[in-house]
C-alpha cells in the first residue's frame, strides 16, 4: 500500500487505494490469495467495479499488471486524447480513447483495450480532465487576450503540464497534448 504513494495504479492515480486487489482473483485461485505479488493496490472503482472477479484465459483477455507487466505499457504511449470544443463558453470537453503503437503485437494491443474499457477509463479521465480543462483554457485564453502569441501561449500553458506528468499515458499529459495540437 505505501508503494503506491495513494494512486490506484489500475486507474494512473485518479483513485485512491484502500485496499490490496487480488489481481489472480481468490475465489479462482485460492492458492495465490495471501502471495504477495499477487496483491495489487487497488480503488474501489478499480477492484469492485473494473476488475471484479473475471479472469482471463487468454493473454489478448488480460489486463495490464502494475508493476510486473511489460515495460511497453508503461514507457510507449497508448493512451490518446481529442479536443472537442464547444461554441458556447464553455470550455468543450476531452474524449479519451486507446491508439497502441504499430509495432505491437496483437496481443498487447488488445490488453490495453481492455484495460481502458474494463476500467471505463475513458469515461474515469474525462471526468477528471473537466474541471481541469476548464482552468488550463481560461489560462490560455487570458494570455490570447494580453496578445501573447499562440505558440507561445500554448508552450506556457499546455506544455509545463505535459513536462511535468508523472508517466506517458497519464490523462492530463494526454489532454495537453490534444490541446496543443488542436488548438
Amino acid at each position: 500500500m505505501l508503494a503506491a504513494d495513494e494512486k490506484c495504479p489500475f486507474c494512473g492515480g485518479i483513485g485512491r487505494p484502500r485496499n490490496l486487489d487480488h489481481y489472480l482473483p481468490k475465489v479462482h485461485f485460492a492458492q495465490f490469495s495471501i502471495v504477495p505479488v499477487n496483491l495489487v493496490p487497488s480503488c474501489r472503482d478499480c477492484n469492485m467495479d473494473g476488475k471484479g472477479e473475471d479472469f482471463a484465459a487468454t493473454e489478448s483477455d488480460q489486463i495490464i499488471r502494475p508493476y510486473l507487466d511489460d515495460d511497453c505499457y508503461f514507457n510507449e504511449q497508448w493512451l490518446h486524447a481529442r479536443y472537442l470544443a464547444n461554441n458556447d463558453a464553455e470550455p468543450g470537453v476531452i474524449e479519451y480513447f486507446v491508439s497502441p503503437p504499430e509495432h505491437w503485437e496483437d496481443e498487447h494491443k488488445n490488453r490495453v483495450e481492455k484495460h481502458f474499457n474494463d476500467f471505463e477509463l475513458g469515461l474515469r479521465f474525462s471526468k477528471e480532465a473537466g474541471p481541469r480543462l476548464a482552468t488550463l483554457m481560461s489560462q490560455y485564453r487570458g494570455l490570447l487576450d494580453l496578445q501573447i502569441d499562440i505558440e507561445a501561449s500554448k508552450n506556457v500553458i499546455f506544455q509545463n503540464a505535459i513536462d511535468e506528468s508523472p508517466f506517458v499515458n497519464h490523462w492530463e499529459r494526454v489532454m495537453c497534448m490534444a490541446l496543443m495540437s488542436e488548438l
